[in-house]
């Protein structure tokens, strides 16, 4: 089977440009996963995104007055909570346009724009000198971006000794086959994902030691039931912005996406520091 080419700076931001209402809907603010840290508490998707958001900011250890780069910042909630959080100074980059005006918007309307600030930027070549942050996160970015190793070092580059980089992914355990890569790749412009031995080499190739590694898969598997459920529920909305045509996609995504997370793969936290 023929695979699609893999995405383009110029994909991933159409993507999110056409998507946008969709996530909204969906979803709301944030554009990542949920975590359900007790499985005894039924929390909502939002309540749940913001409990991952909480834990990646736990895991870089930010402290007053340090600078964090939010590599894939999206639309800016979580970077906003960090400097919520913990007074950081914080500077995002993504390659939807649209995005950069939403999180900067949300960022004065949050009244902390004096310290989060948003702008375009490819992770492959980051707008920012060498050694300008204490940490820097990657928050369901990296699988858009064509070379994990090549970005990783750009991080390395911009982050000062001893930084610490967290970044959250899914890893293969068994190999997707190529009918599902077909669907599920350019559904969600994924570029490409790799295994978690992998992902050591690349760390010590690209100057990281590695320093914890957990395994949230089971931690964020309500995610998916929860986004169905918003589906359905706020499926006249999405027929208003999308047409009926949305749901005959949807339905074939899912069923792929509902396989290769039973099956293929896990959704991993990484927490590593520079050398």
């Amino acid at each position: 089977m023929t695979q699609p080419p893999p995405p383009t700076i110029e994909d991933v931001e159409a993507y999110y440009d056409r998507m946008d209402q969709f996530y909204k809907i969906v979803w709301g603010e944030s554009l990542h996963g949920g975590y359900w840290p007790d499985p005894a508490v039924d929390l909502s998707l939002a309540e749940s995104q913001e409990e991952l958001t909480k834990l990646m900011i736990q895991k870089t250890g930010l402290q007053q007055g340090d600078w964090l780069v939010d590599v894939g910042c999206g639309t800016g909630v979580p970077g906003i909570r960090a400097a919520q959080a913990t007074g950081c100074h914080v500077r995002g980059i993504t390659v939807a346009h649209s995005q950069v005006a939403q999180a900067n918007q949300r960022a004065a309307a949050e009244q902390i724009s004096d310290l989060v600030q948003f702008q375009w930027g490819n992770a492959m070549k980051m707008p920012f000198d060498a050694a300008a942050f204490d940490a820097a996160w990657a928050f369901e970015s990296i699988f858009h971006m064509p070379d994990r190793l090549h970005v990783l070092g750009e991080i390395a580059r911009v982050l000062r000794p001893q930084g610490t980089l967290v970044l959250t992914d899914i890893v293969e355990t068994q190999p997707i086959s190529a009918a599902h890569r077909a669907i599920w790749y350019p559904s969600f412009q994924i570029n490409s994902i790799t295994t978690l031995e992998n992902y050591a080499a690349l760390f010590d190739q690209a100057g990281f030691a590695q320093i914890e590694c957990f395994d949230l898969t089971q931690d964020i598997a309500r995610t998916l039931e929860k986004t169905k459920q918003a589906i359905e529920e706020k499926r006249a909305e999405l027929v208003s912005v999308y047409g009926a045509e949305m749901f005959t996609m949807l339905d074939q995504v899912w069923d792929v996406t509902d396989t290769v997370y039973s099956n293929h793969i896990n959704y991993v936290l990484l927490v590593v520091r520079k050398v």
